[in-house]
């Protein structure tokens, strides 16, 4: 399995990562693999890493017994640990191949100067609500005047389509995300991938694949 033509697209209603993804099957056609970000976030994707994508797709290779090429750097904390991450999935379903993963190593870890901070998942759910009413307010360090959690993070393409079928539902839960977020004093980030329907051509979403989709993202 290959990932290649890693690529930032500017428009002017998003910007978007993206990167062509092939497979040694004959009856997966290659797949253009995008993510969708507001347009000011532009400044924060990184087309010359191939971290998300080593994320996305590692489960996938492992279905197939490929071998993962990513023509571009990995950093060597996610490169030393697929072993181990490996491992975890194959103790839940023997039939995944552990696999090798080819890809150029960073010499270091990315270094920014920005501020740090924090998001949390946030569909609407029972779940997300609760991992925000716990932690929404209370402080993370001793003398840390922000909020743990300063983003809510929504995405399109797990839960909701993103074809035009689920234009309506998203615009009703977006729009309630950002009330939430308004009495919160939360920022909602608003992402749009179609990871999941690439992904579901090769194992459950519930049982092996949403969680590396919602750290790829």
């Amino acid at each position: 399995m290959t990932v290649s033509e890693i690529q930032i697209l500017s428009t002017p209603g998003y910007c978007q990562l993206q990167a062509m993804v092939e497979t040694v099957d004959p009856v997966i056609k290659p797949f253009l693999l995008w993510y969708r970000f507001p347009p000011d976030f532009e400044r924060y994707l990184n087309s010359s890493s191939g971290n998300p994508f080593a994320a996305a797709l590692l489960v996938p290779a492992m279905v197939t017994g490929e071998t993962l090429e990513i023509q571009a750097p990995v950093s060597p904390e996610l490169i030393k640990a697929f072993s181990t991450i490996q491992d975890m999935f194959q103790s839940w379903n023997q039939d995944f191949i552990k696999i090798t993963v080819s890809a150029p190593v960073t010499s270091q870890s990315r270094q920014t100067n920005m501020e740090a901070r924090t998001a949390s998942f946030f569909s609407g759910g029972v779940d997300s609500f609760y991992t925000l009413l716990k932690n929404g307010q209370k402080k993370l360090k001793p003398g840390n005047e922000d909020d743990p959690i300063n983003y809510l993070i929504l995405i399109r393409g797990f839960d909701i389509t993103v074809n035009a079928e689920g234009d309506e539902l998203f615009e009703n839960v977006s729009s309630a995300a950002r009330i939430v977020g308004k009495n919160m004093r939360k920022e909602v980030l608003l992402i749009e991938t179609n990871m999941k329907e690439y992904i579901d051509q090769f194992a459950d979403w519930g049982h092996f694949t949403h969680g590396a989709c919602l750290a790829t993202a």
